[in-house]
C-alpha cells in the first residue's frame, strides 16, 4: 500500500488508475519525483527543432504541448497536469518536433532515457505508461473531433469537462472546482477559435449557469447539464476503476467498477444523489 508521501504523488495516484503498482514501482516513482524544478509562467521547457532533452514528469502546475505557425499562431496540442509523464519517446529522436511551455508556474522532475528504461523494466508500471501514452493518442483524436464536428461552446464544454476528470483522478479538485489559470487566448488556440468566439462562449456557458470562472479556479455549477451539452463521455481516458462521474444537486459521486471487470459504459438515471440508479449497457 502507499504511504502518506506516495498517495499524494500525481504520477503515482495516476498510473495506479490503469494497473496495479507494486511497492517498488510506487517508490521509483517517488524517487524520480523528488529531483524537480520549479519553472516560472509563460517559460518554453523546450522548442521544436531542439535536441531532445527527454521526458519528463510534471508535478504542479500545468503546461502544454504545442506547434507554431511561421506567422506566429499557435495551436495547442495537449494540456499536461500533475500526474503526466510527458514524451515518453522522445529519446529515440534527435530532435523535438513540437514545443512546450508552462502555461502557469510548475514543479517538473526530467526523467532521463536510461531511466525511462529502468521503468519499463517493472511489468505493472510498464503496462501503465503504454496505457497513458495510448490516452494521450485518444485525447487528440478527441480534441480533432471537438475543433472538426462541435460548436464552440459546445468545445469549451468538453474540454472543461475532461479537465475537471483528469484533475478529479489525481485528487486535484475541491468540491466541483479545480485550479484554472488559462487565458481566454489559450482556450482559443486550443479549440481553434477566435478570441471574440472564446468571449462569448463563455458568457453563454455562464449565462446558462453551467460554469463560474473565479480566483483561477473552474466551478461546473451543474455537471449534468455542462455534460450533456458537451455530450462528455470519459472512456477515452482509461482510468480503471472510475467508469464515469456524477455531480447531482453540488454533490459527486464517483462510480467505481471491479477491476476485474470488463469495460462497460454506464448509463445514469435519477434525479438526485440518493437516487441514482445505474444501467449497464453493452458498448455497440
Amino acid at each position: 500500500m502507499p504511504n502518506s508521501v506516495q498517495s499524494q504523488n500525481p504520477a503515482i495516484r495516476k498510473l495506479e488508475g490503469f494497473a496495479h503498482l507494486s511497492d517498488v514501482e510506487r517508490t521509483l516513482l517517488q524517487e524520480i519525483s523528488g529531483s524537480s524544478k520549479r519553472i516560472d509562467a509563460r517559460s518554453t521547457l523546450f522548442a521544436e527543432g531542439d535536441e531532445a532533452p527527454g521526458a519528463f514528469l510534471i508535478l504542479e502546475g500545468l503546461a502544454c504541448r504545442f506547434k507554431l505557425r511561421s506567422s506566429g499562431r499557435r495551436q495547442i496540442l495537449a494540456l499536461l497536469i500533475p500526474g503526466d509523464i510527458c514524451d515518453l519517446e522522445s529519446f529515440r529522436q534527435d530532435k523535438m518536433f513540437h514545443s512546450s511551455e508552462a502555461l502557469s508556474p510548475c514543479r517538473i522532475a526530467w526523467i532521463p532515457p536510461d531511466v525511462v528504461g529502468r521503468l519499463r523494466q517493472h511489468p505493472n508500471l510498464a503496462r501503465a505508461l503504454q496505457t497513458s501514452v495510448l490516452v494521450n493518442e485518444e485525447t487528440l483524436q478527441m480534441w480533432l473531433m471537438n475543433v472538426g464536428t462541435r460548436t464552440a461552446v459546445e468545445r469549451l464544454a468538453h474540454l472543461f469537462c475532461e479537465m475537471y476528470v483528469r484533475h478529479r483522478i489525481i485528487g486535484r479538485t475541491q468540491g466541483q472546482s479545480f485550479e484554472f489559470p488559462l487565458r481566454q487566448m489559450d482556450l482559443a488556440e486550443i479549440a481553434g477559435l477566435s478570441g471574440v468566439h472564446v468571449n462569448r462562449s463563455l458568457q453563454e456557458l455562464r449565462h446558462k449557469q453551467l460554469i463560474e470562472l473565479k480566483n483561477r479556479r473552474l466551478v461546473i455549477l451543474t455537471w449534468l447539464g455542462l455534460q450533456a451539452m458537451a455530450e462528455f463521455e470519459a472512456s477515452y481516458l482509461h482510468v480503471e476503476g472510475y467508469a464515469n462521474f456524477i455531480a447531482i444537486d453540488g454533490a459527486v459521486a464517483e462510480i467505481r467498477t471491479n477491476h476485474t471487470e470488463p469495460s462497460q459504459r454506464l448509463a445514469f438515471e435519477g434525479g438526485s444523489l440518493g437516487t441514482v440508479q445505474i444501467r449497464r449497457s453493452e458498448r455497440h
